[in-house]
């Protein structure tokens, strides 16, 4: 009796041992947000790239909570959104394989008669790799307060020049482009946008060694360029083969469409009008479709290039086509009005970079009349070159 009581105690405690040794099979998010009433479906949606992802699950509210189970790989990063919102209506978090907890509010918006959420004071407890993602990415906090300071201390020549703009008033532009405001106000952007470059840098080189650093690349800027490519080439063996360092490298690397027929699209013109791509190509011999945006300094850079060779090959035939990345439409105006390109500038309003596959900028196609991409990426004298080659 005492030998089967001491066997008896002996499996329990090997049990307990053994339970307690055990990580969690998976993942298990319980969230509870003040403000969502029972029956709202929610969304797990991957994030942290840049491709508009599907969710992955679903989950309803129930007694004022809400659950999604699952298991990973790897820690991945996620929006949770309620259905049918926009998909800025969201908030992040980072899961791993445990049992998490989310807290907050949610408040009701109606615009136009369709309601939305905003979630606020959002907390999330027992993800470790989510702490961790909140103290890698607290240089971005800094750089968010540089950027308001800078332009709160240049308030007054912004706006001036804003104004001068909508009158259209060019010599007045071309008065306050000559002050020290607004020398001060480029001095102060240039330096701000060092500092974006060097925070960056250190960012995702200080996690090179680990899934971090591509995670963050994706992470952290909205496109690449190939600046970008030094940083890869400093990420190690584990983190170029990581989930998100394989996105990282599908990225920097795609697959060309040289020899292919350029995708088709349709544009729209300021006044609203429509433009498809044939009509772009009607009557040109060739067509430098340029996907381009305000903050891509590379792609700044190259205009003059650009403005050399349309000045030189446009009589014969040639043309560019730039289509801008920019999320802020007065971002765009604002480099237009800055650049003064001659040739006709879109806004990427219907995805058409996804449909190019652009993951990294300033990326160029070089279209024949057929509509076939007969070169990619020309650059510079390699540009010169090529329409020289083409258009002797």
């Amino acid at each position: 009796m005492l030998r089967n009581i001491f066997r008896t105690i002996c499996v329990l405690l090997v049990t307990t041992l053994v339970s307690c040794s055990q990580t969690p099979s998976g993942y298990k998010i319980i969230g509870e947000i003040e403000g969502l009433s029972d029956g709202t479906v929610m969304e797990l949606i991957p994030s942290g790239t840049h491709s508009n992802e599907k969710s992955i699950a679903t989950a309803t509210v129930a007694e004022g909570k809400f659950i999604f189970e699952g298991v990973l790989d790897e820690p991945r990063f996620f929006r949770v959104a309620v259905s049918g919102d926009n998909s800025y209506q969201a908030f992040s978090l980072m899961v791993e394989n445990a049992k998490i907890y989310v807290n907050g509010k949610a408040a009701v918006r109606e615009n136009n008669g369709a309601k939305s959420h905003l979630f606020s004071d959002i907390t999330i407890t027992g993800s470790s790799v989510h702490d961790l993602y909140l103290q890698k990415t607290a240089p971005k906090e800094v750089l968010n307060k540089l950027y308001e300071d800078y332009h709160t201390n240049n308030k007054d020549i912004q706006e001036k020049v804003v104004a001068a703009r909508g009158a259209k008033d060019q010599k007045l532009l071309a008065e306050l482009y000559k002050t020290e405001e607004w020398k001060k106000l480029e001095q102060d952007e240039k330096n701000f946008f060092d500092t974006v470059s060097k925070t960056m840098s250190q960012m995702i080189l200080d996690n090179a060694d680990s899934w971090w650093g591509p995670f963050l690349m994706l992470n952290q800027m909205s496109y690449f360029t190939k600046e970008q490519e030094t940083w890869w080439n400093q990420l190690s063996d584990e983190a170029k083969g990581s989930y998100y360092g394989k996105i990282v490298f599908e990225e920097l690397f795609p697959e060309g469409l040289k020899d292919k027929k350029a995708p088709d699209f349709t544009v729209k013109a300021e006044d609203g009008t429509e433009i498809t791509l044939a009509k772009l190509l009607e009557s040109k011999k060739y067509v430098l479709i340029d996907f381009w945006a305000s903050w891509c300094q590379p792609c700044r850079n190259e205009i003059p290039n650009f403005k050399n060779a349309y000045a030189t090959f446009s009589p014969k035939g040639f043309d560019i086509v730039s289509i801008s990345t920019d999320k802020s439409a007065d971002d765009w105006k604002k480099a237009l009005d800055e650049e003064e390109l001659p040739w006709p500038n879109y806004l990427d309003l219907s995805d058409i970079s996804t449909l190019y596959k652009v993951k990294l900028i300033p990326t160029t196609y070089l279209v024949n009349e057929e509509g076939i991409v007969i070169e990619e990426n020309l650059r510079g004298e390699a540009l010169i070159n090529k329409l020289k080659e083409l258009m002797p």
